[in-house]
């Protein structure tokens, strides 16, 4: 027999369960509990009941501004360390791209150096207030001066040679003078010797001066600011009539053409090959006998016949240069260049000898270093 169901008792219950919902949602009795925090959930088995959610203390809160701003700080750490590492990325691609262009530029001049010419190569050793590394990693300023290298090198190449002063002074061959320049407004950047030179502020510079036999300069120009080749009389010479000048006097030669003014008039001066060039060292390739076992090219070491060896320049002390006629037998095979470059976004921080931190521009521009050699044709 099916259950019969009491219709009343179960609408009497049902009005009971509505009236206990209805006076839970009283409207002053919810707007009291949300005052409080609190809110009605569904319970098990129908019925309502209250739960507290309690807000967020001001302890908390001060953590998660602490979290926060830690957060940030070390957003704006890596934000700087990678743009410090971009800008030193591309400060050494710009380095890189310059002693390419050097490179390159070497290597055209000796691709076409002329035979029977003479290849002059010069060491300098200059004294300069700046010893750039320490044992310690930082930039240091040795009082008593350090020496730096500044080594020239004169070739004579063929090519296309146009003068920039006066376009109809042209040559198809010119005299090549590769060292370091001196600016008019302030030669301590130049190869003055100083203890006040700055060395990662010199400027490498190659000078072109060209063989016209016979040429005139228009008027208000001097053969110098055409940079023609010239004889004791100023008159312009060609390249067979600048070798018996040699052949006559190689001494005074070497000395007049490696005295050739490498004075920069201004910063846009075409001579001007690379800013901020500081070291620059030149070995050769040569057939010879290092008797004495310095690694320096001596008097009476070079021997025709040898073994090409490595060797440094000889001591200025003991020679001002040391010059090879092209195509001889003792004609260096190639020569080696290490020069030192600088950039103004590779900076270090600087110490003078009493430890005082010095951060002034000029002090604190590290660099780079490259090698390469060049072949001579030898």
């Amino acid at each position: 027999m099916k259950k019969m169901y009491n219709v009343q008792a179960e609408s009497n219950k049902f009005g009971r369960k509505r009236e206990n919902v209805s006076s839970l949602f009283n409207p002053q009795s919810a707007i009291i509990n949300s005052a409080r925090g609190r809110i009605f959930v569904s319970a098990k088995g129908g019925e309502l009941r209250q739960q507290f959610f309690p807000a967020f203390t001001i302890a908390e809160l001060m953590v998660a501004m602490v979290v926060l701003i830690i957060m940030l700080g070390m957003t704006g750490l890596i934000y700087k360390s990678a743009s410090e590492a971009v800008n030193h990325n591309n400060a050494t691609t710009e380095l890189y791209q310059t002693a390419e262009a050097i490179r390159r530029q070497l290597q055209a001049d000796f691709n076409g150096i002329a035979k029977g010419s003479v290849l002059i190569l010069a060491r300098r050793d200059i004294k300069t207030g700046l010893k750039e590394v320490g044992t310690d990693g930082k930039v240091h300023f040795d009082l008593s001066g350090l020496t730096v290298r500044a080594d020239k090198v004169l070739l004579t190449s063929a090519g296309n040679f146009t003068s920039l002063v006066d376009s109809a002074a042209k040559s198809n061959i010119a005299r090549i003078l590769y060292g370091h320049g001196i600016p008019v407004e302030d030669p301590n950047y130049g190869d003055s010797v100083g203890p006040n030179t700055i060395v990662n502020r010199w400027i490498f510079v190659r000078k072109p001066l060209l063989y016209i036999p016979g040429y005139t300069p228009p008027s208000g120009i001097n053969y110098e600011d055409v940079v023609v080749v010239n004889d004791d009389t100023g008159e312009p010479v060609s390249l067979a009539e600048d070798m018996k000048l040699f052949q006559t006097s190689p001494y005074t030669y070497c000395n007049d053409a490696l005295g050739v003014s490498t004075e920069i008039k201004d910063g846009g001066d075409p001579d001007i090959f690379a800013l901020n060039c500081g070291e620059v060292k030149i070995r050769m390739l040569v057939p010879a006998i290092d008797t004495n076992g310095n690694g320096t090219l001596d008097s009476g070491e070079l021997k025709v016949g040898t073994t090409p060896i490595w060797l440094d320049l000889p001591d200025p002390a003991k020679a001002h240069y040391v010059y090879f006629t092209v195509g001889s037998d003792l004609m260096p095979r190639a020569l080696e260049f290490t020069i030192r470059l600088y950039d103004r976004n590779l900076t270090v921080t600087s110490f003078d000898d009493f430890g005082t931190e010095d951060t002034s521009d000029d002090k604190t521009h590290a660099g780079q270093t490259f090698r390469f050699v060049i072949r001579t044709g030898g």
